[in-house]
């Protein structure tokens, strides 16, 4: 009797505070392994990241000065897109910078909370089963694959919760061609864009969908695209101009993907940065071969370029990929290492460090151009599946915070085993239900294996950098993906 009751309830908001009651619990463990391993970085519940400065900062500047910079004595700015600035600023207009840095960890909390209670009916309509709306629940509200971005000062919690409210609404426009769901459903894929900017081609599958359904009814195609971008249109209608009128450029999205990736220094990347334009063309000659180019995980090629551990790497992955030949050998790499420690050496004056940097990039493209001439297969082809197998195959608890795996509690290694196991499952349904998807045919699901494609895509061939938070939207389509495989194959509904 209770337990029809509780599933009879599942629709009901009650569940929101319930599974926020479960995630702040989870919360706190990681609160406590952050407290106590980095203490430096926290300020109140809130884990400062090292995007702070790129996502909070301006916004300070705006309430300050007027001016959207990153310090008093910067220009406008326009190297992030300010997705992560408009909820900031409702707290800012009011409570003081750390009050509001608090409410905005809250709200991240909250918002997930939410987030998972949407996620779980998603899934139950899709299976057309109750099941399903728990398992999703239970899952991402104990094994969330990013849970500690919720305390985090990064655009991950939000893009996620965003994401999913997008496709809430998707789900229902499918049902319904209700123009108002439509709306919504733009609405928040907006902000995911202005939170991740490489998600923009998400907007195409929507696209292609509504003119293939009304392919014969051409005020509708041009309707219905035009109501679903046109949150989209109206962010752009204001900041382009602002952008144009402040740099006299135009900037659709942001000025580079990091802000060191064009030759010259700022405030916001200078010659300390670890993501200045020297580092960025170092990062473009690993990912010539396919190697991992994430400079905090231990092992990877830029964590090697960018420690000041012994330069000899006998055991490292340059070995294992066999990359060396004639013009680039073991000691190309060293000396490039050399050189850029080089460039960080404050006891050098800024223009010897600078010509060291210019020395770096010219090596750089040097290399790249005789890696291409000597094994041209591995530079188009094979070292586009190694950055795919980079950004995919990770161990997703890899910078949880606490002890290592080896040194943790039973507790903590069975609750990051269970997490890994819960990714994987998540991560290998998507290429099961693209096989699926051949003979039963359902467009919510084909949207969401094209988001996830799209993000292999990006990162495979686009972007040099690789790291599994940028899937994050990817695998909860992948969540998407497992629940219709089980619908398909083990509930058998039509």
């Amino acid at each position: 009797m209770v337990l029809k009751k509780i599933i009879k309830a599942r629709k009901s908001y009650i569940w929101i505070p319930i599974i926020l009651f479960v995630k702040l619990i989870v919360l706190y463990f990681f609160f406590s392994q952050i407290q106590n391993h980095s203490p430096d970085k926290l300020n109140g519940i809130v884990f400062i990241s090292n995007d702070f400065s790129e996502l909070v900062e301006p916004s300070n500047q705006l309430i300050k000065n007027g001016i959207y910079s990153l310090d008093d004595q910067s220009p406008p700015y326009a190297g992030r897109i300010p997705g992560y600035a408009f909820p900031y600023l409702l707290f800012r207009l009011l409570f003081s910078e750390n009050i509001s840095l608090q409410l905005l960890i809250l709200t991240q909390i909250i918002f997930s909370s939410i987030a998972v209670f949407l996620l779980g009916l998603i899934s139950e309509k899709i299976s057309k089963k109750s099941l399903s709306f728990f398992i999703s629940i239970i899952v991402f509200s104990f094994f969330p694959f990013f849970i500690k971005e919720d305390l985090y000062t990064m655009s991950t919690s939000f893009s996620i919760s965003a994401f999913i409210v997008h496709l809430f609404f998707l789900e229902k426009f499918f049902n319904n061609e209700s123009k108002k769901t439509l709306l919504i459903s733009g609405l928040f894929l907006t902000w995911v864009v202005l939170l991740r900017p490489f998600t923009l081609l998400y907007i195409f599958p929507i696209i292609v969908y509504i003119t293939y359904k009304n392919r014969r009814k051409l005020n509708n195609i041009f309707k219905y695209n035009f109501i679903f971008l046109l949150p989209f249109i109206i962010f752009e209608c204001f900041w382009i101009p602002r952008n144009y009128i402040n740099t006299k450029k135009i900037i659709p999205l942001q000025d580079a993907y990091v802000p060191g990736q064009k030759f010259g220094y700022s405030s916001g990347c200078d010659i300390d940065c670890i993501a200045k334009f020297s580092v960025i063309e170092i990062r473009k000659l690993i990912s010539s071969w396919g190697g991992n180019s994430i400079w905090y995980k231990p092992g990877s090629e830029m964590h090697w370029f960018l420690s000041y551990k012994p330069l000899d790497f006998k055991n490292h992955l340059f070995v294992k990929n066999n990359i060396f030949f004639e013009g680039f050998n073991k000691d190309s790499l060293i000396n490039l290492k050399k050189d850029l420690q080089l460039s960080y050496n404050g006891e050098l004056n800024y223009d010897e460090r600078v010509k060291i940097d210019l020395e770096i990039v010219q090596k750089c493209k040097k290399f790249r151009a005789i890696y291409m001439k000597n094994k041209p297969l591995n530079y188009f082809f094979i070292s586009h599946l190694n950055r795919i197998k980079n950004f995919l195959f990770v161990n997703p608890t890899q910078d949880w915070p606490g002890a290592s795996f080896t040194e943790n509690s039973i507790f903590y290694k069975l609750y990051k085993s269970i997490s890994i196991l819960i990714y994987l499952l998540t991560l290998f349904s998507i290429p099961i239900y693209g096989i699926i998807l051949l003979k039963k045919k359902n467009i919510y699901g084909l949207i969401c294996l094209s988001y996830a494609c799209i993000l292999i895509f990006i990162f495979g061939f686009l972007v040099e950098l690789s790291s599994v938070l940028y899937f994050s939207t990817g695998l909860i389509c992948g969540w998407i993906c497992l629940v219709l495989i089980f619908k398909n194959i083990l509930f058998k509904t039509k």
